[in-house]
């Protein structure tokens, strides 16, 4: 059976397969062109002192999956800390590593989790923040207007990752390009097929605010994913993919 259309998953690589499953699912075919990895930070000796410090922190949160191997290196030394993870596949990759998630967001982003969180027990209790080095700083700044006071660790890093030529132009032939995070809006934005020209403003499905309101000041035409799953990216990008036959 021929495709009903081709989506482009920019995500890092080996973390688009469920996602493929799901367009797969509509009739829809999936090309796979990374264009951000993860590097982890390889000194977790400011996370492990933030954890050890006395009193403890309240809360530990998580901004994205990708901080969950930096807390797993550590988490021994804070036994019985709260956590907080920002959507579903935060919380589902914390579970599977056995760490119990105490506050769960829904995936939309910072401003959305710290609201979940609320404020504090006792003013000034300490939250710890797992997040990527140079990430937004939406999910601190509530916290910390609730009355938290964030401790900010950085746990990974988000770098573009240069794609080939044909990656470039196999994305470019896409109908409809997904993205999960801001930084793979910003890595597309630099993109030049083979004549130097930017690539086409598909219309985009993405996950979460943040990552909408950059594909939008990119100047894609966005559809939001209702949740943050793959399910309802893989739906929306069927949505999006209905914008370019309308007349």
């Amino acid at each position: 059976m021929s495709s009903l259309g081709r989506v482009g998953i920019t995500r890092p690589a080996g973390r688009g397969q469920h996602l493929v499953a799901e367009l797969s699912g509509l009739g829809l075919e999936s090309v796979e062109v990374p264009l951000v990895e993860i590097r982890l930070i390889d000194d977790v000796e400011p996370l492990r002192s933030a954890l050890a410090t006395v009193p403890p922190p309240s809360l530990v949160v998580l901004s994205s999956a990708s901080a969950v191997p930096a807390l797993l290196a550590v988490i021994g030394s804070a036994p019985g800390i709260a956590v907080a993870a920002v959507g579903p596949a935060t919380k589902a990759a914390l579970e599977s590593e056995g760490i119990p998630v105490t506050v769960e967001g829904d995936g939309s982003g910072g401003v959305a989790l710290a609201g979940i969180i609320g404020p504090p027990l006792a003013p000034g209790d300490r939250a710890v923040l797992l997040a990527a080095a140079g990430g937004r700083h939406e999910l601190a700044e509530s916290l910390v207007a609730f009355g938290w006071k964030v401790e900010p660790i950085v746990a990974y890093e988000t770098v573009a990752r240069p794609p080939t030529l044909s990656e470039v132009e196999a994305l470019g032939a896409c109908d409809v390009v997904c993205f999960a995070s801001p930084s793979a809006v910003t890595a597309f934005e630099a993109l030049r097929d083979s004549t130097g020209a930017p690539l086409h403003r598909h219309p985009a499905a993405v996950i979460g605010a943040t990552t909408a309101g950059a594909a939008r000041q990119a100047g894609f035409v966005v559809v939001v994913a209702t949740e943050a799953t793959d399910a309802a990216l893989a739906e929306a990008a069927a949505a999006a993919l209905r914008l370019t036959h309308e007349p």
